[in-house]
């Protein structure tokens, strides 16, 4: 009897175990749908919506009054431009584009290059942006002084003269006596401000979170009419210009593994923006051993040598250029 128990009982197990491997097909399948739309995320850029500009045929100096009742003298600019700024209010770094066209007014025609047979009132224009690198422009939204400090950055040769041609853009041809503005003419990468710093509802603007723009462009000083004749500059001649500005997320730079002896690397980001803390960890063949990292520019310019990035702690901040991670182990 006893036995007959046993076997009983274990022949309800088995068939217990039997129905559960049964009802197992017969669990649902779960669809899920997934609708995705647009939804706006902002992109916190402080811009000017207007500005002013005036032909200016011999670059005299124009004089721009500061805050502290100082002034400053823009000089040598034949389109002569109001201070003008951008400035990042976003965590992260941006490029800068823009579109731009003119209307002409009065006997102007506008081309994209002024040569020295155009004899009458051709002039060109051309978007110039700077991109700022001062810490003494590492302030808050609400400091006072940097109006004045962007103002004398603006009239300081220095801050336009190293411009690349990929940081200028020239305006499309008008002729003369147009009343509607072509068709305008799209510039990429035209400069990258960096990263503000934001602590609640408090800004910081970082060294590299402003860039100054202007228009430039060059004319006749003593126009001349068809019969040659002189046809001096009047007030009525000049142009409209529009500039729309487009921002989009500056491009990461990469953080590449070189070869390792010894061990392995790992880094917390492939890629990054400028700013950002990248920690690094070392993985030794032999138990016991530490890894020491160096990090360098991956690409240095021709005739440059590689610069190095300081490591403590196994984390370094993201420059502004890719870089390459190498470590011996001891």
């Amino acid at each position: 009897m006893k036995f007959m128990n046993t076997k009983r009982f274990a022949s309800t197990v088995m068939a217990g175990a039997l129905a559960l491997s049964m009802a197992a097909p017969a669990f649902a399948t779960g669809n899920v749908v997934i609708t995705g739309t647009y939804a706006d995320i902002e992109i916190a850029v402080e811009v000017p919506t207007t500005g002013t500009a005036q032909i200016n045929p011999y670059g005299l100096p124009v004089t721009i009054d500061k805050s502290d009742r100082t002034t400053v003298d823009l000089v040598d600019q034949k389109i002569t431009t109001q201070p003008m700024s951008i400035k990042n209010q976003s965590s992260i770094p941006l490029e800068i584009g823009a579109s731009v066209t003119a209307v002409p007014k009065g006997d102007v025609e506008i081309k994209t290059s002024v040569a020295a047979a155009d004899k009458g009132k051709q002039i060109s224009l051309e978007l110039q942006v700077a991109a700022l690198n001062d810490s003494t422009l590492a302030v808050a939204t609400t400091d006072r002084t940097l109006e004045d400090k962007l103002i004398d950055k603006f009239a300081a040769d220095a801050t336009w003269a190293s411009l690349a041609s990929t940081n200028k853009g020239a305006f499309p041809t008008a002729a003369k006596g147009a009343t509607t503005a072509p068709a305008p003419t799209a510039y990429t990468g035209l400069a990258t401000v960096g990263a503000a710093t934001i602590e609640g509802n408090s800004i910081t603007y970082g060294p590299k979170s402003i860039a100054l723009f202007r228009l430039d462009g060059f004319l006749n000083e003593a126009p001349q009419k068809a019969d040659g004749s002189a046809d001096p500059w009047a007030t009525t001649d000049g142009f409209e210009a529009t500039v729309a500005f487009s921002f989009k997320p500056a491009a990461k730079m990469n953080v590449t593994i070189g070869t390792i002896t010894g061990g392995t690397v790992t880094a917390s980001a492939a890629k990054a923006w400028e700013g950002t803390e990248i920690t690094l960890t070392g993985t030794p063949t032999a138990a016991g051993q530490t890894a020491t990292f160096t990090v360098t520019e991956t690409t240095p310019a021709a005739g440059q040598t590689a610069r190095t990035v300081s490591v403590t702690g196994g984390k370094f901040i993201m420059p502004d250029y890719a870089v390459t991670v190498t470590a011996t182990f001891a």
